[in-house]
């Protein structure tokens, strides 16, 4: 929810406000620190890699569904049967596809 009110604030820039504000959306779990939005530092969450390396871009394929309303729509659909018939609910169809989980930070530095 901050990474989003952070793009709703990019929106109100003039001129190219929406194209930063969707560039945003779609990279900001690979900005600074990989794997980790504003939002996600502020509560201590990290995207780490599901037995794969970690990529940059895989945070677009993470991302990119949030940006395509009709796809939206469709994926909450998806998602919602997939969370019904999965033992693993934490895991959104961006992450299945990307290869990615959300963690707490304090799981990865345990692992490291």
């Amino acid at each position: 929810a901050i990474d989003l009110l952070l793009a709703w604030t990019l929106f109100l820039i003039p001129v190219f406000g929406w194209i930063i504000g969707l560039w945003f959306i779609v990279v900001r779990d690979g900005l600074r620190k990989p794997g980790a939005s504003p939002g996600k530092r502020l509560f201590h969450l990290e995207v780490v890699p599901w037995n794969k390396p970690y990529r940059p871009e895989k945070t677009v394929t993470r991302n990119i569904f949030l940006i395509i309303p009709f796809l939206n729509v469709i994926t909450i659909l998806i998602e919602g049967v997939i969370l019904l018939l999965t033992k693993d609910p934490s895991r959104l169809i961006g992450d299945r596809m990307a290869g990615l989980r959300v963690v707490h930070a304090s799981e990865t530095s345990l692992s490291n």
